[in-house]
């Protein structure tokens, strides 16, 4: 009776840590379950704000790499509490896995150094994909942003990979606005002023162009004579544009500008003037 007692009470035993092990795994894979919809929730959410498609893109990526750590930890734990109903002494476990740790990290501290400068990229919007970049010698329109790395392609077509911890010192063209900057050239005897306030009228018209008008920041600006060439004075024109249109709203300020000195009757400076003896 004795024998068969202990076997009932033993079998009881295994069968509670074997629920208890089920419990665990059940609540694990819940956790993780909940988690993820949770994410794909906030993920929905963002995606409704109507935010630009590569704001959307950094978002995804974090709460994709968010899913990935935290089924880890709930991973890690669950092993831990099935270890501990198992009856296993986990402090040396603990103790161990501290070690290991520490050795990986000091392994592994240039790949560490890589997601957490990635991390910063992201969350702090250092630059996007389609930006054209500068890291040291390196330079190139960004394709594509890992938290580990940064892919550039640069102007013959070459994949540059970065990692994100060798990013020290960023050169950004156009972080939000570049200036555009037009200068015509009139010959030394052209009369400034005038040449001034013609290209004022032009800058004006060009303001209200609808092709140019939505990607000009402030109106065009004239700041008359600023050089001279041996050949010709010149006056500029500045403006603050959307970098992504700078070149079409150089060409189109330069067209309205000589245009207006033409129908003006004033001269453009097109070289050096000819000596008695050239012909």
């Amino acid at each position: 009776m004795e024998t068969i007692s202990l076997l009932l009470t033993k079998n009881e035993n295994i069968l509670v840590i074997i629920i208890q092990i089920i419990i665990i795994i059940a609540l694990a894979l819940i956790a993780t379950k909940a988690v993820s919809v949770l994410i794909r929730r906030v993920e929905t959410r963002f995606m409704r704000v109507g935010i630009d498609d590569q704001r959307q893109a950094r978002i995804k990526t974090f709460l994709t790499t968010g899913i990935y750590v935290i089924n880890i930890v709930i991973l890690f734990i669950a092993v831990l509490m099935v270890l501990i109903v198992l009856g296993i002494d986990i402090t040396p476990l603990l103790a161990s896995v501290g070690v290991a740790s520490l050795a990986i990290s000091l392994g592994a501290q240039t790949l560490i150094k890589d997601y957490i400068s990635g991390i910063l990229i992201l969350v702090e919007d250092q630059f996007r994909v389609g930006d054209s970049v500068q890291f040291d010698e390196f330079s190139g329109v960004v394709e594509n942003i890992t938290l580990r790395s940064t892919y550039l392609r640069d102007l013959e077509g070459k994949l540059i990979i970065v990692p994100n911890g060798e990013i020290r010192i960023l050169t950004r063209p156009g972080y939000d606005w570049m200036r555009v900057v037009v200068e015509f050239n009139v010959p030394y005897d052209a009369d400034v002023g005038r040449v001034v306030r013609v290209l004022e009228g032009a800058m004006e018209k060009a303001n209200e162009d609808a092709e140019i008008g939505k990607y000009l920041l402030e109106k065009p600006q004239v700041q008359g004579w600023t050089s001279f060439s041996p050949w010709s004075v010149q006056v500029r024109v500045m403006a603050k544009v959307v970098p992504a249109q700078k070149m079409s709203v150089t060409y189109t300020l330069r067209k309205y500008g000589l245009d207006a000195l033409t129908e003006a009757g004033l001269q453009i400076a097109t070289g050096l003037p000819l000596n008695k003896g050239d012909a």
